[in-house]
């Protein structure tokens, strides 16, 4: 269950970041394949970034040591769950947060 709870953190901290720089799935694709050497389609990246699914990406040491280059950041970063001010770590059911990036998956809302 740890390894599970980390690989969520992991997937809402890249989608936090690709956010904060502005880029489409697609661009942060082909950004990875400099790093990776073959780009991410866009249904890779889409589900990278999904968490609470049954099947939630089990990332790989080589993917977090590229998604850390890619978005200059320690790899720690990757792996320590955001404190946000505004919602700390927790937006309303359905939501997502527009300061952190962080999903909260059910119910009916925008995100």
């Amino acid at each position: 269950m740890r390894s599970k709870r980390a690989a969520e953190t992991v997937s809402r901290n890249v989608r936090r970041l690709r956010h904060a720089r502005g880029w489409r799935q697609e661009d942060a694709g082909q950004r990875l394949g400099s790093f990776l050497g073959e780009p991410w389609s866009k249904a890779n990246w889409s589900a990278a970034e999904q968490v609470g699914k049954p099947r939630q990406k089990p990332w790989t040491a080589v993917e977090l040591v590229a998604m850390a280059a890619l978005f200059g950041v320690p790899v720690g970063e990757l792996l320590t769950a955001p404190s946000c001010r505004a919602c700390s770590g927790a937006p309303p059911l359905g939501f997502t947060c527009n300061v952190c990036g962080v999903r909260a998956e059910g119910g009916e809302g925008r995100g």
